[in-house]
């Protein structure tokens, strides 16, 4: 136990396209392979995002089974919100670096503001997760892992062109010497979108990573990061800054202590200044891990967290902290794994949540595993909705409810992995999501036609359902991903589907590569199935199907030529989606140095 996940793990020999070799370290803290992981989980290498030429977070996350990138626009610039397993945008909690991230509309984070570029991968783990990162796990954890600094000097640039007016440059550089190691990103975005009146935006992102070896038992990194994203529409800016830093100490062969603080400041402001705030966010995580009696991985932690507003919109400020204490043991009795564990969080003004979790995996045989999981999770009530006071958006009063409580959910998935001539991997996954105290919107009459609006705690809501996964390599040049979801997502208070969920979806994923042309084809396809416009469902929408297309050509030993194209049938005019209009296609140059 103590070499295969404690210890540095490295992928193994023989993973290809299903990619259980790969690393993953959010769905327990501490590093296992793919394979090993007790809980439904998915890795984004960044290989796999290079050859789909993408440049989004959105896109890359379209080819996760039990996930949805809804495509919309909009005035704040968000390009897709995700959903997991059905539930809401509001109930996947993003991380980048272990660091929560900020800003976006319709109380979900928009995932525009991290360039693919700096992506080492992408780490997914689907269900209840608050046993380790408190509130907004209800559905979900995405954690984006960013490439770390590499041992020899590189340099590469990479500049692309599209139509919608989109224009993309991507410089970095870095390297190390003598145990200290730097790597610097920039990058820059301008796109037209859909409708140029409301959609035009340009956007510059800097990023850093800096490490230094104090010995050959710790190593301090710091993540410092910039982003401005500009929008003609009401002259809208939101800028993002911020550092993340962590020190790790390998005290013995069985002992890490993490100690990782963070800063992460969001601000937004239109020209007519009636939308300015500021909002502050401070977090402080101590990490202990040590291995027990050869068997016995114990992890302890503490969480600090702190929110500062300043909203000048609707003239309020408010702050509150939160304090959060958890406790894992992962339990190796081969055949069997066991991960259990539980977090308390206490906050100054809803109280404490304690939430446990158990999760396992049962090796059958090396080919056939099942995997289980039960756990409690939350979503906290936002500054907003508690402490904003009265203020007036058009024809509405709007009231804060300081006496809202979380969100609360009871999550459970049990599901089954089977590998097959040796290059082909089969997983079907049940999954279900109760969900109590949901946070919505009323209204009641106010003076002079006007109406109150304000927020309480009365809905119930249940998503469940399955996932299919198929993947496999059927030759050394050819490999595929088929996902299917099926996803009954309901309103149990007014017995009513929730409002555009599909029950049907699909993607899949085929990719070529042609070694006597250097040239790699990535083809996929997204199928949306029928799903209800309105909360009364009595409006339907029909289901559509997209594909897209990527090229990468190696020109010469440090160059490459990619050209992607979405949409190639030219499909538009969705409801929900109104960024699918049209194909939509972008060429572009690699260089390394």
């Amino acid at each position: 136990f103590g070499t295969a996940v404690f210890n540095q793990v490295e992928a193994q020999e023989g993973e290809k396209a299903f990619g259980l070799g790969e690393v993953i370290v959010s769905a327990t803290k501490t590093e296992h392979t793919l394979d090993d992981v007790p809980v439904a989980a998915e890795v984004i290498t960044k290989e796999q995002i290079e050859k789909m030429n993408v440049k989004t977070v959105q896109d890359a996350l379209r080819k996760v089974g039990g996930i949805r990138v809804r495509r919309n626009v909009g005035s704040w610039g968000d390009k897709g919100k995700v959903e997991i397993w059905g539930t809401c945008p509001k109930h996947a909690l993003i991380l980048v670096d272990g660091q929560r991230i900020h800003g976006g509309h319709g109380k979900a984070v928009d995932l525009q503001q991290i360039p693919v570029d700096v992506i080492e991968r992408i780490e997914i783990v689907k269900g209840p997760a608050s046993v380790l990162y408190g509130s907004d796990a209800i559905g979900g954890v995405i954690n984006i892992i960013t490439k770390p600094v590499p041992d020899k000097p590189t340099i590469s640039v990479s500049p692309s062109f599209g139509n919608r007016g989109t224009r993309i440059f991507e410089l970095n550089g870095g390297g190390k010497s003598g145990g200290i190691g730097a790597l610097l990103n920039y990058t820059f975005r301008h796109s037209n979108g859909v409708d140029k009146k409301t959609d035009e935006f340009h956007e510059h992102f800097v990023d850093g990573k800096f490490q230094f070896d104090i010995s050959e038992s710790m190593k301090l990194s710091a993540r410092p990061f910039y982003s401005i994203h500009e929008m003609e529409y009401e002259k809208r800016k939101q800028e993002r800054w911020g550092i993340n830093s962590a020190v790790k100490w390998s005290a013995d062969k069985d002992t890490t202590v993490t100690l990782r603080g963070s800063f992460f400041n969001y601000k937004h402001w239109t020209s007519n200044k009636k939308s300015d705030w500021d909002n502050d966010n401070y977090e402080l995580e101590l990490l202990f891990s040590r291995l027990f009696f050869e068997n016995h991985l114990f992890t302890a932690g503490y969480h600090f967290w702190k929110q500062d507003i300043d909203d000048r919109g609707k003239s309020y400020k408010a702050d509150q902290t939160t304090h959060g204490l958890f406790l894992q043991d992962e339990i190796d009795l081969s055949p069997l794994m066991v991960t259990l564990g539980g977090r308390l969080d206490k906050h100054d003004e809803w109280g404490s949540r304690f939430n446990p979790k158990l999760s396992v995996l049962y090796k059958i045989t090396e080919d056939l595993k099942i995997r289980g999981s039960a756990g409690k999770a939350f979503k906290a009530p936002t500054l907003v909705e508690l402490y904003a006071g009265e203020w007036r958006m058009g024809r509405y009063i709007v009231r804060a409810n300081p006496d809202l409580k979380p969100e609360k959910s009871v999550g459970t998935s049990l599901g089954v992995e089977y590998r097959f001539l040796e290059d082909y991997v089969f997983n079907l996954t049940f999954f279900r999501n109760d969900i109590k105290d949901v946070i919505c919107r009323y209204t009641t009459p106010g003076p002079r036609g006007l109406r109150y609006l304000s927020w309480q705690n009365y809905a119930k809501a249940r998503t469940q359902g399955l996932e299919l996964n198929l993947s496999g390599e059927v030759s050394k040049n050819l490999n595929f991903i088929l996902n299917y979801n099926l996803i009954d997502a309901k309103n149990r208070t007014r017995g009513k589907k929730l409002r555009l969920r599909p029950e049907n979806t699909m993607s899949g994923e085929i990719n070529y590569f042609i070694p006597p042309w250097g040239m790699n084809l990535n083809l996929s396809g997204n199928y949306t199935g029928k799903r209800y416009e309105d909360v009364k469902n009595t409006i339907k929408l029909g289901g559509y199907t997209t594909f897209d297309i990527a090229i990468n050509k190696k020109l010469w030993k440090n160059a490459d030529f990619f050209v992607r194209v979405d949409n190639i049938t030219g499909k538009k005019n969705i409801f929900d989606e109104p960024d699918i209009d049209g194909a939509a296609y972008l060429a572009g140059i690699k260089i390394k140095f």
